[in-house]
């Protein structure tokens, strides 16, 4: 049995070591040469990238934010899932091509329409604000004195037909009823 020393044996490595490295450096090529440097200088570059402080602060912080880009993903996937995204995409794309297209002239017009609109709702309502008042005042006479009595007769609905004020509130609903008819029929 030998015995070696540790001394010898690392000698030994070190001489192998000396041996692998020769054969590799008698390998090598200018081209091989020339990638391996390129490929040095990129991984020095890609290092100092690394170590800048702000990068620095955001893989500090990368731990802390995992949960909520984890949440963040599966909601993404659940609205991509159930085409929520898809038409969210799509919507921005039209009101994109809409704002791209909208020409001063355009929004002028839009503008004026609306003020018309405006313009036309006021009229409205102050021409119904006369019929509204006395229409406001016979519903809550008549709320009031319905309570108070029973439902008239036939014979005691007859004879209310004689009063004028009757007859003008029929007249009314006849001309009312008779108009919302004739223009539920035309808006076909």
């Amino acid at each position: 049995m030998t015995t070696t020393t540790p001394q010898g044996n690392t000698a030994t490595q070190m001489e192998k070591l000396k041996d692998f490295t020769g054969a590799a450096m008698q390998g090598l090529t200018t081209d091989m040469v020339s990638e391996l440097a390129a490929k040095g200088v990129r991984a020095v570059e890609l290092l100092d990238e690394i170590a800048q402080p702000e990068v620095l602060d955001l893989m500090r912080k990368l731990p802390e934010m995992t949960a909520s880009l984890e949440r963040s993903m599966e909601l993404i996937q659940r609205v991509e899932s159930n085409g929520t995204l898809h038409t969210l995409i799509e919507l921005g794309e039209m009101v994109g091509t809409m704002r791209a297209s909208m020409t001063a002239p355009m929004v002028t017009d839009l503008v004026e329409k609306g003020v018309k609109g405006i313009e036309m709702a006021d009229e409205m309502s102050q021409q119904l604000i006369p019929l509204l008042e006395p229409m406001n005042d016979a519903l809550l006479k008549t709320a009031g004195e319905s309570v108070k009595h029973q439902a008239p007769s036939k014979m005691q609905l007859l004879r209310a037909i004689s009063d004028p004020d009757v007859r003008i509130g029929l007249n009314f609903l006849l001309t009312f009823t008779k108009n919302l008819g004739e223009a539920l029929r035309t808006s076909k």
